[in-house]
């Protein structure tokens, strides 16, 4: 509520919001006895190193839930200009983690709803080649926002790979 105030009246136009790190032993006890397949005795790490696919389905599905709320409040409220603030913005949705089980940082889906003024692409999938860094997201978002770069993070040849244009739209 108070990142969509913020939002609206032009205060900020970045907002971050973590819902738990990867290493969280968040506890999902309210999915408990809503007819969701899955053990919510077990912490989210503790689910993800025994690759209990029901319960990191459901645990995903909530946090899922929360971020398609917040889709909904973007389409609902309206800028300093009186149009949606989804006309404008981005939202992106990742882990930092590709497989939790295996600590691993590739293969990381990322989803970005919103075309942020129409410099996203928008109701595609976007596969880029094994082994590209997350520093090309970064890159991307840092150019959608006006930033002139051409990475973000490190110059290490290795992080830089990747062409941003792949979702650009």
């Amino acid at each position: 509520e108070m990142t969509m105030r913020a939002l609206a009246c032009d205060l900020t136009r970045v907002v971050t919001i973590i819902t738990a790190p990867s290493r969280a032993d968040t506890f999902m006890p309210w999915l408990e006895g809503k007819g969701l397949p899955g053990n919510f005795t077990k912490p989210h790490h503790a689910a993800s190193h025994d690759n209990d696919v029901p319960t990191l389905t459901s645990m995903d599905n909530w946090y899922s839930q929360r971020v398609a709320s917040y889709v909904d409040d973007l389409k609902a409220e309206m800028d300093v200009d009186g149009k949606p603030l989804f006309e404008r913005s981005a939202l992106c949705y990742f882990n930092e983690l590709g497989d939790g089980a295996d600590h691993s940082h590739h293969d990381k889906p990322h989803v970005i709803i919103g075309s942020l003024g129409g410099f996203f692409k928008q109701g595609q999938l976007v596969k880029y080649p094994d082994a590209t860094p997350h520093n090309v997201l970064l890159t991307a978002i840092a150019q959608s926002m006006g930033v002139e770069t051409d990475h973000v993070g490190t110059t290490e040849p290795e992080l830089m790979g990747g062409d941003v244009s792949l979702v650009k739209a």
